[in-house]
């Protein structure tokens, strides 16, 4: 089986919109990285987003679904 894509914590309606600083979006993606991992996930208003920290990781996953 799997492991599931971990996340954090999430609030019913807005999911993760409030883990992410307006001011300091890019801080706010490193610090969830830090506490999640390189691939989390994250709820925006409904739609789930799949974060990957390394591009390289992108690669390899486009890779794995051709």
């Amino acid at each position: 089986m799997a492991t599931p894509i971990p996340q954090p914590p999430a609030i019913p309606f807005l999911g993760n919109v409030t883990a992410i600083d307006k001011e300091l979006p890019i801080r706010s993606f490193q610090l969830l990285a830090e506490k999640y991992g390189e691939i989390y996930q994250l709820n925006m208003l409904g739609m789930t987003l799949v974060i990957f920290r390394i591009a390289r990781n992108c690669l390899t996953l486009s890779l794995l679904i051709i």
